[in-house]
């Protein structure tokens, strides 16, 4: 059985995996090693794979509990990692990548991260990743056009059935959430246009909410960054 570990700057993601099946998971507001004893207690897991964006300190050790895999720009990993400066490449958008091949090997893909900011990553049918973009997400793009101008007020979002605003609460949400929709159609149909048809997989916290609104039929995949990291261990398994 594998742990696949994601921090991110908001939320401590877990899941064990046995071969390709997610067994259990766990999702924690806040870091605590106390709550990992839990995870470990009366269990040995053969790969430990994590991924962090946090500088998680001496202290922080999961090596007795398994072989330990942090991710970072020297791991084994079972794609080609074509972006330049991989050094600097987000651990979650590697991860993430990783698992849509593992979802659809040998189909060209594009990973869409929808969170704080969004980020498009694409593979191509070849396991070559080409690299992506990063864009502002939608609550972004709110708090932007509310501290950056000095008479729009800060809106929430809400489900919008217009194409136009009709005042300019109104206005705000469709710029901040339409945006980001006609910006990811326009990344498939581009992105298609070159590589012919790619599978879209959408995660992350608004995933769910552009699931029905796109052009096109997309994969909605909470779990995939999880999905990454365990596929990452049993690519290490393969070598010995």
């Amino acid at each position: 059985m594998n742990l696949a570990v994601d921090i991110g700057n908001t939320r401590v993601k877990l899941a064990s995996f046995e071969a390709d099946q997610l067994v259990q998971k766990w999702n924690w507001p806040e870091l605590e090693m106390k709550q990992f004893a839990e995870v470990f207690e009366n269990q040995k897991f053969d790969y430990i794979v994590l991924s962090t964006v946090r500088d998680l300190g001496k202290d922080f050790d999961l090596s007795d509990y398994g072989k330990l895999i942090v991710l970072d720009h020297e791991t084994l990993i079972p794609i080609k990692n074509l972006y330049k400066t991989p050094k600097t490449l987000g651990k979650d958008r590697l991860a993430a990548i990783i698992g849509a091949w593992s979802l659809f090997e040998n189909q060209a893909s594009l990973v869409i991260d929808s969170g704080t900011c969004v980020t498009y990553d694409f593979i191509n049918k070849d396991g070559d990743y080409l690299g992506g973009n990063i864009a502002p997400g939608v609550e972004l793009r709110y708090r932007a056009m509310d501290e950056f101008t000095a008479n729009l007020p800060l809106v929430s979002r809400k489900e919008t059935n217009s194409l136009l605003g009709y005042d300019t609460e109104s206005a705000l949400v469709n710029g901040g959430l339409l945006g980001v929709i006609f910006e990811i159609d326009t990344y498939v149909r581009r992105l298609e246009s070159i590589y012919g048809n790619i599978n879209v997989i959408i995660t992350g916290g608004d995933a769910e909410a552009f699931g029905d609104k796109l052009e096109k039929q997309i994969f909605v995949s909470p779990n995939l960054v999880l999905i990454g990291l365990n596929e990452i261990a049993k690519h290490d398994a393969k070598q010995l």
